[in-house]
């Protein structure tokens, strides 16, 4: 007895998920005879069979993944093939199955209309659909299903990665903000310190004399009250101080009716210790009536950092005589501040990154290069404005221009 090894069945990767829609049963016979064997890439074809609209809607949302639709367009209507391809491609929003078409009524359907206006892959007619014109139409749209899913594979990674580039773009401009708010801080503590230390020293001074006259029983009543006046007054003094530089620092919610006289006044406030300190002569220009509608603080805010930057300068540079020119003026709706100082400028091969985040020019721990960044990221992104600096023939000259609105004259 002669015994023949059992060919061990070969191993496939899955199924190529193939729907045949006809109302003749005649059609699925042959399709499926045909396709019976058929192999495609180390993949089987699973053939599915409807003979409807109702029936194949339901199995085309049935979760099944249909690499290619065989359809007949004349069914239980001469438009049955055609709903159907609409349904697939608008209501389904499936572009990457691929549909050929047969028809054994050619007339009612001409080819290249069908083609151009229901994003067909192929018209062919049920006679001249032989086995090998059969399985070529399979693999030629079994390729194109295959190079449609990489593309869509592709796409899908391209925006999870953009998404996770957002992401992490929006991580960073928090925590960003984070740090110029802690850069902030600093100098408003510092800012504070060096504003308290002279109104400190008064209390402490007059406060000592009060507890030797005490002591030395040489007590006057009317400058003993006095001098409770004065420590009383220095030390409103100081909790206007904290009140100016808190109101300053906090952003605004909403916009408010503000004239540019306050702006410019309490811009000041802040800075005008370290004006007096270094002798700068400011110079201004502008018309303190005019009333606008805008987001206070953040004006503030940016002026009073533009300000130091310039005093600052002035400071490393060493300038004698050092002066700031303010102008102010309101041109098609459009608030134009300019700050010119004349404290020898920036490096031209600095100029372009001065409001990158991180540069920064000082050496001080001020110096986290973050607040000209969030000045030009505040305008541009809450203000609708921009910020500028150039430099001038011994110095430079800050441009803000933002779009305002008049008092009274908003919705």
């Amino acid at each position: 007895m002669i015994f023949t090894k059992k060919k061990k069945d070969k191993n496939y990767d899955g199924y190529w998920n193939i729907l045949v829609v006809d109302d003749e049963e005649e059609v699925h016979s042959i399709t499926n005879i045909v396709l019976k064997n058929f192999v495609f890439n180390n993949k089987k074809i699973k053939v599915y069979d409807t003979y409807n609209i109702e029936d194949t809607k339901e199995i085309l949302q049935s979760g099944i993944d249909f690499a290619l639709i065989f359809l007949d367009i004349v069914m239980e209507s001469d438009d049955a093939g055609l709903i159907l391809t609409r349904f697939v491609r608008n209501n389904l929003k499936n572009d990457i199955t691929r549909i050929i078409l047969r028809t054994g009524q050619p007339g009612n359907a001409p080819e290249q209309k069908i083609i151009i206006d229901y994003d067909i892959n192929d018209y062919k007619e049920k006679t001249e659909l032989t086995a090998t014109k059969l399985t070529t139409s399979v693999v030629s749209s079994l390729r194109s299903y295959q190079e449609l899913l990489k593309i869509k594979d592709h796409a899908k990674i391209l925006k999870e990665q953009v998404d996770e580039g957002i992401l992490e773009l929006r991580k960073k401009d928090k925590m960003l903000q984070h740090q110029e708010r802690i850069c902030q801080n600093v100098e408003i503590i510092n800012m504070l310190a060096h504003q308290w230390r002279l109104p400190l020293n008064d209390i402490t001074m007059n406060i000592n004399n009060m507890i030797l006259d005490i002591e030395l029983e040489d007590i006057n009543k009317e400058s003993f009250k006095n001098t409770s006046d004065l420590v009383l007054n220095k030390a409103k003094q100081l909790s206007d101080q904290i009140d100016s530089f808190l109101t300053h620092h906090q952003p605004d919610s909403k916009k408010n009716d503000v004239t540019l006289s306050e702006i410019i006044d309490n811009v000041f406030k802040v800075v005008d210790h370290k004006i007096v300190e270094n002798n700068i002569k400011v110079n201004t220009k502008y018309d303190g009536n005019i009333c606008i509608h805008i987001f206070k603080n953040e004006i503030e805010r940016i002026l009073v950092h533009l300000i130091t930057n310039s005093i600052e300068s002035y400071i490393r540079n060493t300038i004698t005589n050092p002066t700031l020119d303010l102008q102010i003026e309101i041109n098609d709706h459009r608030l134009l501040f300019s700050l010119t100082d004349e404290a020898g400028g920036i490096d031209e091969h600095i100029l372009e990154q001065i409001f990158d985040p991180y540069f920064s020019t000082k050496k001080e721990i001020n110096g986290a290069g973050l607040g000209l960044y969030m000045s030009r990221l505040l305008v541009e992104k809450h203000l609708n404005g921009e910020l500028e600096v150039t430099n001038t023939s011994n110095g430079c000259i800050a441009h803000l221009s933002i779009a305002v609105q008049e008092c009274g004259k908003h919705g």
